[in-house]
């Protein structure tokens, strides 16, 4: 039996519209999956950023990785525990979360960048992270919906 399916339905809408809507950077604490979670879960607007990339409006670097140091380090912080708590999901289980979307990108760096390959693949590997965490029978539908957008942004 699945447990908390309607957490599963939000996340993985919050990643497909991340990556629908640009909103999705590997390294990039403000704008990668667990980025995306948390910002969405605390009503945090992804905006662009000329020193990253992408940033969370109205808040410095320091305070956007303060999920990251939390999950990294156990450094424990007001903010951080805040933030964690927003998405519904266990410190561990946002670590895992974490480490499979970023993980696809360290284990490509050898690899000729590949920032669509990497994308997708990261989110295909965090749905199977999801899949085990609400304990569900199949995430294929979720996967084809992934590969469908990723689809159209590959050369012709």
């Amino acid at each position: 039996m699945s447990k908390n399916i309607e957490l599963y339905k939000k996340t993985e809408q919050i990643l497909f519209n991340a990556y629908f809507n640009g909103t999705l950077q590997h390294a990039n604490c403000a704008a990668c999956a667990v980025g995306n979670i948390i910002a969405n879960n605390m009503g945090i607007k992804i905006i662009p950023d000329t020193s990253f990339g992408l940033s969370w409006e109205g808040y410095n670097p320091d305070e956007i990785s303060a999920w990251a140091r939390l999950l990294t380090f156990d450094k424990w912080s007001n903010t951080a525990v805040k933030m964690i708590e927003s998405t519904g999901y266990t410190q561990n289980e946002l670590t895992r979360i974490e480490y499979a979307f970023e993980g696809v990108r360290y284990k490509n760096w050898y690899k000729p960048n590949n920032i669509e390959d990497n994308m997708f693949n990261g989110l295909v590997a965090v749905l199977d992270v999801l899949k085990g965490i609400h304990e569900l029978d199949s995430v294929e539908p979720e996967k084809e919906r992934f590969k469908n957008h990723y689809l159209t942004l590959q050369p012709a």
